[in-house]
């Protein structure tokens, strides 16, 4: 009979301790938004445990949890600044320096680390700029190739000598204006004979020509 008379009695406080918790958990967050669960502990049912003691343990529990959620909201905004710094400062050196290098490349991994400095990572990011300017630098500087010269055509060869010869006599005669011209054209022409004789003459005509003398009649 006491055991059930004491079961009883901490059934009746687990009411009151259930309707205490949502009084304070109303208060805390509403009743609208999302709500803090807080499960009734045996201890707040022993007879020691007045309702002050359970009050204060759950305004406890409500505080710990709202100040988690602060800090929570707080890294999440900080890590939102320190996207937009970057985001800024990636887009600032794009500018000044003439590239478009993508933001993604920069908003991985120690960018967003809250655990490191702000300004230690926008150094980072100069020093990545830096060597990509000196980089064009020396692209710039590096002389143009030289253009290959180009190759004169070869002469076609000579046909093949079949061993069968012809000798040819040639008196010219020619204009003088034209002398460096045909002397062009002898200089062609022995590169084609076997045997290109020291007799072969040019004569050059200088003065008019005279027209041939009147044919003599024929005698009878």
């Amino acid at each position: 009979q006491v055991k059930s008379f004491e079961d009883a009695q901490r059934e009746e406080k687990r009411k009151v301790v259930q309707a205490l918790i949502i009084e304070e958990v109303d208060a805390a967050y509403g009743t609208d938004g999302p709500r803090l669960h807080i499960p009734v502990q045996d201890s707040w049912l022993n007879k020691s445990a007045s309702l002050k003691t359970v009050r204060d343990s759950v305004a406890a529990i409500i505080e710990k949890d709202r100040e988690e959620e602060r800090r929570r909201k707080a890294l999440e905004q900080a890590r939102q600044d320190r996207a937009a710094a970057v985001e800024s400062h990636v887009k600032g050196l794009n500018q000044r320096h003439g590239f478009d290098m993508p933001l993604a490349r920069f908003m991985g991994g120690s960018s967003l680390d809250m655990n490191i400095p702000l300004e230690q990572v926008l150094r980072g990011i100069d020093g990545v700029f830096s060597r990509s300017v000196e980089l064009r630098e020396l692209e710039e500087e590096k002389p143009a190739p030289a253009a290959t010269p180009s190759r004169p055509a070869a002469p076609a060869p000579a046909p093949a000598a079949t061993g069968k010869t012809r000798a040819m006599s040639i008196v010219l005669e020619y204009d003088v204006t034209n002398e460096a011209a045909v002397k062009a054209c002898l200089e062609t022409l022995k590169t084609l004979c076997v045997n290109f004789g020291e007799g072969l003459k040019n004569r050059i005509q200088t003065t008019p020509l005279l027209p041939p003398p009147p044919a003599l009649p024929c005698p009878r």
